[in-house]
Parts: C-alpha cells; structure tokens; sequence
C-alpha cells in the first residue's frame, strides 16, 4: 500500500481548501511530487512531520495598524479588491 496522498486527502487532513493545498508555498512546505504532467502527490510522513512542526494555520499576514487607516486602505494593502 503507498503512503502517497492526493490533494483532496491533505485538505481533508489539514481542513483547509485543496486550492491552499495547491498553492506553491504549500506545495514546497509539504514536499509535493508530482505524478506525470498534472498529479500532485504528498508523502504521508513529511505530512505528519510540517503537522508537529506546529505550522497549521500560520499564514503571513501584513499587520494591521490602528492609526485609522481607511477601509480602502486595508484591501488595498492586502490585495482584495
């Protein structure tokens, strides 16, 4: 039996969105392979190893300051609209 997980697998396990599976940062923090031209696998044991590195839900955000920034402001710092 392979160790191998899908995308679909990972998001489940880290309940997160496939499409954040996929992302680069994602890909490369979770040791991705791929099978053929479009499959992405993840071995289960760097899985398990980025999960106690405790790296679940630490997105780099840009902080947010109170000097009264306009609403505008912030999407337009965080790219939102």
């Amino acid at each position: 039996m392979s160790n191998a997980l899908k995308v679909k697998d990972v998001a489940r396990i880290l309940n997160c969105s496939e499409s954040l599976v996929r992302t680069p940062a994602m890909l490369a923090a979770l040791g991705a392979f791929r099978i053929g031209k479009r499959g992405i696998r993840f071995h289960h044991e760097l899985l398990k190893a980025y999960i106690a590195r405790g790296q679940l839900g630490h997105a780099e955000k840009a902080p947010i300051s109170d000097e009264g920034g306009s609403r505008s402001d912030l999407t337009d710092r965080h790219g939102i609209w």
